[in-house]
């Protein structure tokens, strides 16, 4: 299939900030999150920042502001429509939760409430956006089991990239947010190879000329080999070099690393979203 690049845009953003967005939520109603008002400004200014790029890519269309309205409302039969009603509604306790924060220097009480629920809606954004996928019955490389755990891991693991980076730019690194980025890498590692074997097998014994009779646009296997190589350096073994080396350094160096790792995160979940369209047939 020919991968769309705003639905490459839409997934790896829009995964990226709602993983941010459950942590931050998490991580406030755990009091382990500082309440510094600067923090909270980049913190909640990544989220809802890429938040709103995924979906701007998704459901907005230049000149054409219809599109986007006809795209909310039809939620009740579309996961992609749920998936754009859920993310429109996590701004909203998401907005209040960085009310609290960034104007009052505050994420307990009330804005705590504010943030758990952001959190919620933001991960069944996720869910939502993975159904959208997991749905399409005459997709194989989507329709299975592995696309929706993929979908939710994959945000985790984005989002507490971006935690454990902005925390050490902060001086505020803490041992839960490396804990998070490490358990979350293997998850992800262990799911993708999975989804990877399952495709590979399934595409040995059928083909989509047999089943349609007609040729699909399909990326060449040595292309492929490639890319999954390269997405392999960046989303896992560079990231996961980078956080041993910024946990044994200075504060300084540290957080250069984990920034490192994160924009290293960042291109390897492109280039995976990209093979995600790109090896559907």
């Amino acid at each position: 299939m020919r991968p769309d690049s705003s639905a490459i845009l839409s997934t790896a953003a829009s995964g990226t900030g709602c993983g941010l967005l459950v942590l931050l939520g998490v991580f406030a109603s755990g009091e382990t999150i500082p309440s510094d008002r600067w923090f909270g400004l980049a913190a909640m200014g990544t989220a809802l920042g890429a938040m709103g790029i995924g979906l701007v890519s998704s459901a907005y269309d230049p000149g054409r502001s219809e599109r986007f309205l006809h795209t909310l409302s039809r939620w009740r039969s579309s996961w992609h429509s749920r998936a754009a009603v859920l993310a429109t509604g996590a701004c909203v306790p998401a907005g209040l939760f960085g009310v609290g924060w960034i104007g009052y220097g505050e994420v307990d009480g009330i804005w705590r409430v504010c943030g758990l629920a952001a959190a919620v809606l933001a991960g069944f954004t996720v869910h939502a956006t993975a159904m959208t996928y997991a749905t399409r019955e005459r997709v194989y490389a989507w329709s299975n089991r592995w696309t929706v755990p993929l979908h939710l891991a994959l945000a985790l693991y984005a989002g507490g990239l971006w935690l454990h980076a902005l925390l050490a730019l902060f001086g505020r690194a803490s041992p839960d947010s490396s804990l998070i980025v490490v358990v979350a890498l293997f998850l992800c590692f262990y799911l993708k190879r999975k989804y990877w074997r399952f495709i590979d097998a399934v595409r040995a014994v059928s083909t989509p000329e047999a089943e349609w009779g007609e040729s699909g646009h399909r990326i060449a296997r040595e292309r492929a080999a490639r890319l999954r190589r390269y997405a392999f350096l960046l989303l896992f073994a560079l990231p996961l070099l980078l956080a041993m080396a910024g946990m044994e350094a200075e504060p300084g160096p540290g957080a250069l690393a984990a920034l490192a790792a994160a924009l290293s995160g960042s291109a390897g979940v492109v280039i995976e979203r990209w093979l995600f369209f790109a090896e559907a047939e």
